[in-house]
């Protein structure tokens, strides 16, 4: 019952009738091709409520917001996904907190628990070792310990105004330049990449060092927000909400 009612309440949000589906992964995601907003069976006391309503919140923006032709154009203009996936997540963020205003509260109260229970996996770390699109991310993930310069605060502030998906992309292509002329901005390699500070560990890369993208999909919060291959088994599905075979058991 609560579930149905989670898949509802994602629908009114999306303002479509999109596919909500449960199945056992790391985060949810919302492939913008297919219309389908995937949320994670949990195991047991591994993440509470507002946690996940942040996720549904997240991932409802990305229904709103982020059209597939960005994806695409991102491709085209060979632009790196996992630069432009931290910048849309917080275009995207501000749009629903605009729309909703009921969500501000979830996304500080779901940031702020995630950063506690260590979701990002910065416990520990120096993050001004940490690559600007990293120190960018966790910023906009509620981190306020994130230090930059005075150079990248204009990145920061030109990052918190973006309006459009046009806007994010333009500014994904000058940020990649800026940082290729400003190597310091890049940090330590063994920090960034060891980190799971959100869609990024380098200007290049995603979090799971590889640049391969799955068009269309959205997979965000702390995870790569294009997704992999097997957390997208379901995008040709009914328009009945359903839960993958087999998942509904904890490992």
């Amino acid at each position: 019952m609560m579930r149905n009612k989670k898949n509802t309440i994602a629908k009114l949000l999306a303002e479509e009738d999109i596919f909500v589906i449960h199945k056992q992964m790391e985060t949810a995601y919302f492939d913008v091709k297919n219309r389908e907003l995937g949320l994670p069976i949990w195991k047991e006391n591994a993440i509470n409520d507002v946690e996940e309503e942040l996720m549904v919140c997240h991932e409802i923006g990305h229904a709103l917001e982020t059209p597939l032709s960005m994806l695409e154009d991102a491709t085209i203009r060979k632009i790196e996904h996992s630069v432009v996936n931290v910048l849309e997540d917080a275009r995207i963020e501000k749009k629903v907190k605009n729309k909703y205003l009921g969500t501000v509260r979830i996304f500080n109260a779901g940031y702020d628990s995630l950063i506690k229970k260590d979701f990002f996996g910065t416990s520990g770390k120096d993050l001004a070792t940490f690559n600007l699109i990293d120190r960018i991310n966790l910023f906009f993930k509620g981190n306020t310990d994130v230090v930059f310069s005075d150079e990248e605060k204009v990145w920061v502030d030109r990052t918190a105004k973006t309006e459009t998906p046009n806007n994010v992309l333009d500014l994904a292509e000058e940020l990649i330049a800026w940082m290729s002329d400003n190597p310091e901005s890049m940090g330590s390699p063994d920090e960034s990449d060891e980190g799971e500070s959100g869609e990024s560990d380098s200007a290049g890369q995603g979090e799971s060092g590889s640049s391969n993208k799955q068009e269309g999909k959205k997979d965000d919060i702390s995870k790569d927000v294009s997704g992999s291959d097997d957390d997208n088994s379901n995008t040709s599905n009914s328009g009945d909400d359903s839960d993958d075979d087999g998942d509904a058991q904890d490992d």
